[in-house]
């Protein structure tokens, strides 16, 4: 049987009497099969394009329907089967086989890339977007976070962490605040070497703290013009922050405001009048 189709779906409701006494079933993942009908030996390269393509086309579909989390990429793994199922084998260029873990990871990237929809910002930054938008501020366990992680990017768990975008407790991890990131990082966003969203979360936090002076100037150096991928990334946050969150709340309120603070953060460190009468603007 070859598999042409999975979805995810929730069989029992959340107050149901089973689940209020103790665990139980929550969701559960319902695939199709036809009989296969493999031909041949595919090429990596076009299998791996057509299940790029299929995978997006699904994210697109699921995402508007309300899947997050594993249940989503989950449930496109039916979909990128069904690609490489049509063959006997899918070969490399150097005539080696492609493995269906290979395969299954590659509809996992796939499905990753298609939920960032081309951003081509850090990693820290695409792992926090594509990460809200599966999981929300949820807990997660080590090995969904580890997987995530090395999806499409070059991080572990330790280097979020080290970053202060991960939490962990215990076993359990989940992503931190703009409000707890700077709370063990006073220096968020200033460094040279910072991530967009370091940069972001910054300005988060200075117009949250009333300082138009610390706003003004978080602007000026990590998001001086309306084309800067910082606002693409403060416009992504708004989107895909849970709605109650107060960070949510903050994208919405500075991207308001967007017109009025770029205006004004021009004029911070441009050289006064004075200043460049004695020469100190070069």
């Amino acid at each position: 049987m070859n598999i042409t189709g999975s979805w995810a779906i929730d069989t029992e409701m959340a107050n149901r009497s089973v689940g209020l006494a103790g665990a139980a079933l929550e969701s559960s993942v319902t695939v199709s099969c036809r009989p296969a009908q493999r031909q041949g030996t595919g090429n990596f390269k076009d299998v791996r394009a057509a299940i790029e393509e299929r995978v997006r086309e699904e994210v697109e579909l699921l995402y508007k329907l309300g899947f997050r989390g594993a249940d989503l990429l989950t449930a496109c793994f039916g979909q990128a089967v069904s690609e490489f199922g049509k063959y006997e084998r899918v070969e490399k260029v150097d005539g080696s086989e492609v493995t269906v873990a290979e395969l299954l990871e590659l509809a996992r990237e796939s499905a990753f890339n298609a939920l960032l929809k081309g951003f081509a910002g850090d990693d820290y930054t695409k792992f926090s977007i594509g990460w809200l938008q599966l999981h929300g501020f949820g807990e997660a366990d080590f090995d969904d976070a580890a997987k995530f992680s090395r999806v499409g990017l070059t991080l572990d768990v330790q280097d979020l962490i080290a970053k202060h975008l991960f939490i962990s407790k215990g076993n359990k991890f989940n992503l931190a605040s703009s409000a707890e990131r700077l709370a063990a990082d006073a220096n968020l966003g200033k460094r040279t070497n910072s991530s967009l969203i370091d940069g972001v979360h910054r300005a988060m936090q200075a117009y949250k703290g009333g300082n138009r002076t610390n706003l003004l100037k978080a602007i000026s150096e990590c998001g001086p013009d309306g084309e800067h991928p910082f606002w693409r990334v403060l416009t992504s946050l708004a989107e895909v922050l849970p709605p109650d969150s107060e960070d949510r709340k903050l994208t919405k309120e500075l991207l308001a405001i967007k017109d009025n603070v770029l205006h004004d953060a021009r004029q911070v460190g441009q050289p006064t009048a004075t200043q460049t009468q004695m020469g100190f603007d070069a």
